[in-house]
């Protein structure tokens, strides 16, 4: 009678074990299935907050493109600027040069000319020619050149 009070009380341990664990086994698949559903919320959230992220930063990186054109826009236009007013100054020097070029052209010819026409004054006034016959006889003359 005693081991048939065991196994009774070892059957209803057993049976009381069983309910327990098929209790917890419930519990801890409730738990499973909670936590599977929070993962998959979690999840969606993690998907939506990737696109929000991905569109700001897409908003972003398009004002941060802007904001570089329109500052490589400026520097561009500084740097026309300069440059055309570098030509502006090139333009003015070259008219100033050419202007002074024209006037010492001038200078040159009116130099040149009057060498020219000293030489041909020279030419004339120191001309050697032999006496006519008429001048060595009047005796106003003397020849004081000899020609070979």
């Amino acid at each position: 009678a005693l081991t048939e009070k065991h196994e009774n009380a070892l059957t209803e341990a057993a049976a009381e074990y069983e309910s327990k664990v098929a209790a917890l086994t419930a519990d801890y698949e409730d738990k499973l299935a909670s936590c599977e559903s929070k993962l998959d919320a979690a999840n969606l959230k993690l998907t939506q907050l990737e696109a929000e992220f991905g569109e700001k930063l897409a908003n972003e990186l398009k004002e941060q493109e802007l904001q570089l054109a329109e500052k490589h826009g400026q520097e561009l236009k500084q740097v026309q600027e300069q440059a055309q007013e570098a030509i502006n100054i090139a333009e003015k020097e070259k008219t100033e040069a050419y202007e002074q070029y024209l006037v010492e052209n001038r200078k040159r010819k009116q130099v040149h000319n009057k060498l020219i026409e000293l030489q041909g004054n020279i030419r004339v006034f120191a001309r050697c020619r032999p006496m006519v016959e008429a001048e060595l006889r009047s005796g106003k003359c003397e020849d004081v050149t000899q020609f070979p």
